[in-house]
């Protein structure tokens, strides 16, 4: 999946989540409703981690749906303006040039069958 490893927990304080989760079979696709956070790895990678608050099952369709809106709020994003704040921010965070996400973009694209 395009969308990168993404580290999810639910627990006795998100307790529709949890009975969510083990009411849908493996493998699914999901959409997970929750907290983010990020944290530092030893290594340096920035790793995403979510608090589940709520996991519904979806199916292939609504995954590359989001995909495809994904792909082009990233490629507007990559055109912004330097001086943007939500462009800096990013920068700051992923420390990585914004054009070595196309490649990334194009790869999603292709995952997509609509």
């Amino acid at each position: 999946m395009p969308a990168g490893i993404f580290f999810v927990s639910a627990g006795s304080y998100q307790p529709e989540a949890l009975h969510q989760i083990s009411s849908i079979e493996s493998p699914s696709y999901v959409v997970i409703i929750g907290k983010p956070g990020v944290f530092q790895a030893p290594d340096g990678r920035n790793l995403v981690s979510i608090r589940a608050e709520s996991i519904t099952a979806v199916d292939k369709t609504v995954v590359d749906c989001w995909i495809l809106d994904t792909a082009r709020l990233t490629l507007d994003r990559i055109e912004k303006n330097n001086d943007d704040p939500d462009h800096q921010k990013a920068a700051e965070i992923y420390q990585r040039p914004f054009e070595s996400w196309r490649p990334k973009v194009k790869e999603a694209l292709a995952s997509i069958q609509l």
